[in-house]
């Protein structure tokens, strides 16, 4: 049989494991081992002899404490701001997804920003989170932006189209992202408007 089995352990995440080899009970017997999980000591021939010839079986695990890095306390985009909410109040991301309409992994590719969320879940992600979120980066769509924007000031779209020059329809499109071409003039008027800390289109006439 085995000279030596390993005792199983569970690993803590919070402190290094060392599993250290056990001797069969037998063999500690038969060579007069104080027990089967002492270290052997060579104080006789026969314990000394088999003390070298044992294979090294002593090895450590060590575990890494997960961080706390992923926790957001000032979300930037629109996915940093659902991830939050839905940490926040312990919903977990297949529910969530569901509710949606959308695939799981779509999710986290919104929340760890690899991908903004499409505007087409706008009215259904502000279901969500209950709140007019304040975007402070450009990671998300422009129609997205644009559409928050006109919401935290109260701008309808008629006024919006004044503001930035250009027509509704363009602004519309542009909003709900379909799938059109938009030229970089209008995508710098809009850009610039963005920027501005203006309230209503008065502030622009005046």
């Amino acid at each position: 049989g085995n000279l030596y089995r390993i005792s199983r352990t569970f690993i803590s995440r919070k402190s290094n494991v060392e599993r250290k080899p056990t001797l069969h009970p037998k063999i500690a017997k038969e060579y007069g081992f104080a027990n089967a999980d002492s270290r052997p000591k060579k104080n006789t021939i026969a314990q000394q002899w088999l003390y070298l010839r044992l294979p090294i079986c002593s090895f450590s695990i060590k575990t890494k404490i997960p961080s706390l890095s992923g926790i957001i306390t000032t979300p930037k985009t629109l996915g940093e701001h659902i991830r939050k909410e839905r940490i926040d109040r312990g919903i977990q991301q297949q529910i969530l997804a569901k509710k949606i309409g959308i695939q799981p992994m779509y999710l986290s590719m919104w929340e760890l920003n690899r991908k903004p969320p499409h505007p087409k879940y706008f009215k259904t992600i502000l279901e969500f989170l209950g709140y007019v979120p304040q975007l402070k980066s450009t990671f998300d769509h422009l129609g997205t932006r644009s559409q928050l924007w006109r919401m935290h000031r109260h701008i309808n779209l008629i006024d919006f189209s004044l503001m930035t020059d250009v027509s509704e329809e363009e602004i519309q499109k542009i909003e709900n992202a379909r799938y059109c071409k938009t030229d970089s003039v209008t995508i710098k008027k809009i850009e610039k408007l963005l920027k501005t800390n203006i309230t209503s289109s008065c502030e622009m006439t005046a």
